[in-house]
């Protein structure tokens, strides 16, 4: 089911001086991930183009706008951004400028150092920029925010905080990032960035618990603080998965269903069990939905049945006899529709317990 090897996405976090930079509470609302001083955050643009199920930003009038829309950017600061490249190879054109941070298509330079992206997969990254500048330099130069080609890349959401230096929070907005535009983190090289955090600073997906399932990381959920509801997602790497509640609605929709605060299904993706020893497959291709897991957290919801769209096996057939458990039950998952090579899955809701694994 798994025809393509996933890249490691990566963060970068860039400290220039350390500075603590107050800001005067109550300027702005709660912002992604529950943390507040947020300026600047965008749910929806206008944009062609997706990323999951979301719409991402028109960088034109991005372009146009970002100086009005972005307070100035003095002393620390932290400007989040989720990317997909709009090119196959990378040239060395610039996309943006922050004060001292220059990004490219192939790299990142802040002062004098400078570290290599790699876009080539075509898959969506993070980026956590972190300029935090000496009050001398501060008074010298206010650091500005440029947008220069913007046909490099479009952008799912931009989020910029006047001062976050609080290693948690930033985890939490990155998690918050991560999950609503299905951008996996799950293998980045400091441990400490591949759990999925709440905002109560909790797990959605946790390494030492889920590790093993550890390629995509897909959900559906309900968080008001964190300016996040969705009631279908989908991937926005490899192979085609898409998860909805009552109904499949196109790319860009979601289904009208009611979800309580904080109630999330969480899915998670392993090693096709045709490569790993540990979990035999009897039959290739029999189960597209053999290599996904299910946690439901606290989830409470209208929605009756969640719905799987997968892209079916290369080769051999989908069985007619799929079912769900938490090892102890277990749940007819019946196929419900197929067209063009993707089948679809109902799951009924009323069968998740919170707190088990499916």
């Amino acid at each position: 089911m798994y025809h393509a090897a996933l890249l490691s996405r990566i963060i970068v976090v860039i400290s220039v001086l350390v500075l603590s930079f107050s800001h005067a509470k109550g300027q702005t609302p709660v912002a992604p991930g529950g943390v507040q001083g947020a300026a600047l955050w965008s749910r929806q643009g206008d944009s062609s183009d997706f990323f999951a199920n979301y719409h991402t930003l028109n960088l034109l009038k991005l372009r146009t706008q970002a100086d009005s829309n972005i307070p100035p950017m003095l002393g620390g600061t932290t400007l989040f951004l989720v990317l997909k490249p709009n090119f196959t190879a990378a040239t060395g054109a610039q996309f943006l400028e922050l004060g001292d941070i220059l990004l490219y298509d192939n790299r990142l330079i802040h002062g004098s150092s400078s570290t290599q992206l790699d876009f080539s997969d075509g898959n969506p990254m993070i980026l956590a920029l972190s300029l935090q500048r000496s009050v001398r330099s501060k008074a010298i130069l206010e650091p500005k925010f440029r947008l220069l080609d913007s046909s490099l890349f479009s952008i799912a959401e931009l989020i910029y905080y006047p001062s976050l230096t609080n290693r948690e929070e930033i985890q939490r907005v990155h998690s918050y990032l991560a999950v609503k535009y299905s951008v996996p983190i799950t293998k980045v090289k400091d441990p400490d960035w591949r759990d999925y955090w709440t905002q109560s600073q909790s797990r959605y997906w946790d390494y030492n618990i889920d590790k093993v399932y550890d390629l995509r990381v897909l959900g559906i959920g309900k968080s008001i603080d964190e300016d996040l509801y969705q009631s279908q997602t989908q991937s926005s790497s490899s192979s085609y998965i898409s998860w909805s509640i009552d109904s499949i609605k196109s790319q860009g929709m979601m289904p009208l269903v009611g979800i309580a605060e904080d109630a999330f299904l969480i899915f998670s993706e392993r090693v096709p069990a045709q490569q790993a020893l540990q979990f035999p497959c009897l039959r290739d291709g029999a189960n597209p939905l053999g290599n996904w897991k299910l946690k439901p957290q606290g989830w409470s919801s209208a929605g009756t049945y969640l719905y799987a769209s997968i892209q079916g096996p290369s080769k051999g057939t989908v069985s007619d006899s799929i079912w769900m458990t938490d090892g102890s039950t277990y749940t007819y998952v019946p196929v419900v529709g197929q067209n063009n090579g993707v089948y679809v899955f109902r799951i009924p809701l009323s069968a998740l317990a919170n707190g088990l694994f499916y």
